[in-house]
């Protein structure tokens, strides 16, 4: 059987010690870019992949990260199959690429937010992780965000709505994005316009309907049609 590469194999490869090639793999930013490059080149050339298992026992660390989702999100989608509304599934795929591109394991977590147990279902010990993605609607979620802090776990949040400043966040232009896109069905002449609202909870898919209804009524003579529609095919 085909010996693994180890650390030491990356050290004799790159030309530089295994201490360095161990800051380099665990994201240490000491080291200088060219020294690093080498470690990067020489493990890629190799092939090493890290064993996360013996880092974990190693250390307390878990190398991984996981993406929390409501349970509610997926009871709502169950009427029309079991399935992760399509921007869980691209965010699962990008996440996963950049964990492994760093050694991590990705997985997804589906909690239950009214639950008594909360907290420990959001424990490092619990979800064996280092750090924790929110996604809306949980991003905007006090309870949730109040069971990590308890646990100490560091999260950062997409697309919140509310209490932006209190933790790390991912965001985009929701206003602005949608404003644009009313806008520019309206410069080519359309006035009579639809909106499918996303998810009750879902802040940011509010501030997009804002944007739709402010830039329909700076138009004359036009005319909204909504529906709800919470992220479901249907």
């Amino acid at each position: 059987m085909e010996k693994r590469p180890t650390i030491m194999d990356i050290a004799r490869v790159a030309g530089v010690s295994f201490k360095t090639v161990s800051r380099v793999l665990n994201g240490n930013s000491s080291v200088g870019s060219e020294l690093r490059d080498r470690v990067l080149k020489a493990s890629a050339e190799l092939n090493y992949r890290p064993n996360l298992a013996a880092r974990s026992l190693a250390s307390t660390r878990h190398h991984a990260i996981a993406m929390v989702i409501g349970k509610e999100t997926m009871e709502y989608a169950s009427s029309e199959g079991w399935y992760l509304p399509p921007f869980v599934m691209d965010f699962q795929a990008r996440a996963l690429v950049a964990c492994q591109q760093r050694g991590y394991r990705f997985h997804i977590e589906i909690v239950d937010e009214t639950s008594s147990s909360l907290a420990m279902q959001l424990s490092a010990q619990q979800l064996h992780v280092d750090g924790i993605i929110l996604a809306p609607p949980l991003a905007d979620s006090a309870t949730v965000m109040e069971a990590l802090e308890q646990n100490a776990l560091p999260y950062v949040r997409v697309s919140p709505g509310l209490e932006i400043d209190r933790t790390s966040a991912v965001m985009v232009d929701e206003y602005g994005g949608a404003f644009a896109m009313t806008e520019y069905l309206l410069s080519l002449g359309h006035r009579r316009i639809g909106f499918i609202h996303g998810h009750p909870d879902h802040l940011a898919a509010k501030r997009r309907y804002v944007a739709f209804h402010d830039a329909m009524s700076a138009s004359q003579e036009t005319e909204e049609l909504t529906e709800i529609g919470s992220f479901t095919f249907a």
